[in-house]
């Protein structure tokens, strides 16, 4: 059994049908064995971005989280262990969210899936698509 957690960008895929969200990434995402979760800081990232930009991210974060849930996701919440961790990420590149669900990642742990390419700079901590 792997336990996944996805990146922002893939739950919204899968939410609202974008055709970014591959056949691969479904493939996983439905395998009965894996354990998919959806992290508190993919909800709190949906929340900024609505805020700042509701027209670029038109999505509200209740209806990410509830949609996360209606999707069978599992949720995790974010620690203070996990924000500790993310110190321990190198700041490779700027974005704070990404940098905290590797963390979270690394410390549960649990493989961490992304498209974004710019993330393959954290090597083994990520499972790039």
């Amino acid at each position: 059994m792997f336990r996944v957690l996805i990146d922002t960008h893939i739950l919204l895929w899968m939410l609202t049908g974008d055709n970014r969200a591959s056949g691969r990434i479904r493939a996983i995402l439905d395998d009965p064995n894996h354990q998919i979760y959806v992290s508190a800081v993919s909800i709190w990232e949906v929340a900024t971005k609505h805020i700042k930009h509701p027209m670029l991210m038109p999505m509200e974060p209740e209806v990410a989280m509830q949609g996360a849930l209606d999707s069978g996701f599992l949720l995790l919440d974010m620690s203070a262990r996990h924000a500790a961790e993310s110190a321990q990420i190198p700041a490779l590149h700027g974005d704070p969210f990404d940098r905290l669900l590797i963390a979270q990642a690394r410390t549960e742990p649990m493989h961490f899936l992304t498209c974004d390419a710019a993330l393959k700079v954290y090597g083994h901590l990520v499972s790039l698509l």
